[in-house]
């Protein structure tokens, strides 16, 4: 589509929301919206955290009138799920209202999260400025709730805490609460189906064959180099992505916390010998040892041959091109970033990726499970690396 490919982080921000107010209907618009829903896409290079949320609300708000793309889903869903923004949360409940066909059953839950995180920082947006619904700014909770009602019997899981928060002593203004009441009411409607597809969790291949991961160095939490291929070679692998200056602690922190209970969790299963936990940082430059240690430890990671926080010596970007990372960069650091976490058999070759969602400590330990299993009856020849 016209337009899209000449966007790049010198772009006014006005000019791209122009676009997207201004893109029409079909699959071709939606298929170009996705497109610049990619953190790492060039539109946001160089740009504030504020611009670029700008510039993805936009779009994320969009997919109501020009139909949700299937391929937009998991970055709405991400969204639902982690962001403290009302503005980027209001955004991603309208977008689901432009769904066609079943969604997630995680989207129930992920609306509910929302609505916990910013029942107290609710704040008010203008996204359709003309029609019936001009100059009249609906807040993010309104949003979400309006959702609801859509979702109807569908989303009957959401029945019981939909009722205690209309019931509850929350105080919201009069428009919001008509809004959360008729939730209630669409959402208790008997129903006889359930709400969604089941969750899917991605078991894909997402490596980059051009990226060899052998040469690529990276540095411990104490300061131990290697080559990253070295650290791989031979063993499972689950490696996470993060960076310590990340402020939504729904992403970076729970990550490493996270990963230091799935550590916990191998070790319970008698697999901590077989398999290496990681995480690498997004932010190589400012995350030094001494800070990934801490941060580290203070997560509930305990450090060991096995178990690191790594930052690679040089450019992150071959680590980006080798797992297809959702990363943005600002002026100073991360603009934007998605979930993302993956599975390695011990030639480092992706074999389940878990992106976007927020990954279960089940699912995961049932990943490394089966593929240790699976590689105990296959020939030790040094690995493939070597």
């Amino acid at each position: 589509m016209p337009g899209v490919s000449t966007f790049d982080g010198a772009t006014p921000v006005e000019t791209i929301t122009s676009f997207i107010d201004d893109i029409g209907s079909g699959p071709d618009a939606r298929e170009a919206m996705v497109e610049l829903l990619f953190e790492q896409s060039a539109i946001y290079a160089g740009r504030t955290t504020a611009a670029a949320e700008r510039i993805r609300g936009s779009i994320l708000a969009r997919f109501e009138s020009v139909g949700l793309a299937a391929m937009a889903i998991p970055f709405v869903l991400e969204d639902l799920e982690t962001s403290q923004n009302p503005y980027i949360v209001a955004a991603a409940a309208k977008a689901l209202r432009g769904a066609e066909d079943d969604l997630p059953a995680s989207v129930v839950p992920a609306l509910l999260a929302a609505v916990e995180r910013i029942r107290t920082k609710d704040d008010r947006f203008l996204f359709d400025c003309s029609g019936p619904t001009a100059n009249r700014p609906k807040s993010a909770l309104q949003e979400v709730f309006q959702t609801f009602t859509w979702l109807g019997a569908k989303a009957q899981g959401a029945a019981a805490p939909l009722t205690a928060l209309r019931d509850g002593t929350s105080v919201f203004a009069p428009d919001v609460t008509a809004e959360l009441r008729k939730a209630v009411t669409a959402v208790a409607a008997s129903a006889t189906h359930a709400c969604c597809a089941s969750r899917k969790v991605q078991h894909e291949t997402r490596s980059s064959p051009d990226v060899d991961l052998a040469t690529i160095e990276v540095q411990d939490q104490d300061g131990t180099t290697f080559p990253l291929g070295a650290y791989i070679d031979g063993r499972v692998s689950v490696i996470a992505f993060f960076y310590t200056r990340c402020m939504n602690p729904e992403k970076c922190s729970l990550t490493i916390t996270k990963l230091a209970r799935l550590q916990k969790r191998v070790a319970d299963v008698g697999l901590d010998e077989a398999i290496n936990i990681a995480a690498l940082t997004y932010d190589p430059d400012f995350d030094l040892p001494n800070r990934l240690r801490a941060y580290g430890t203070d997560r509930g990671l305990r450090f060991d041959h096995r178990t690191r926080l790594l930052r690679t010596i040089g450019h992150f970007e071959p680590l980006q091109r080798a797992f297809a990372l959702g990363v943005g960069y600002g002026p100073s650091t991360i603009n934007q970033h998605s979930l993302d976490l993956v599975v390695l058999d011990r030639g480092g070759k992706v074999q389940a990726s878990f992106s976007r969602v927020q990954w279960r400590d089940d699912e995961v330990l049932a990943a490394l499970t089966a593929l240790s299993k699976r590689i105990e009856t296959e020939p030790t020849t040094g690995g493939p690396m070597s």
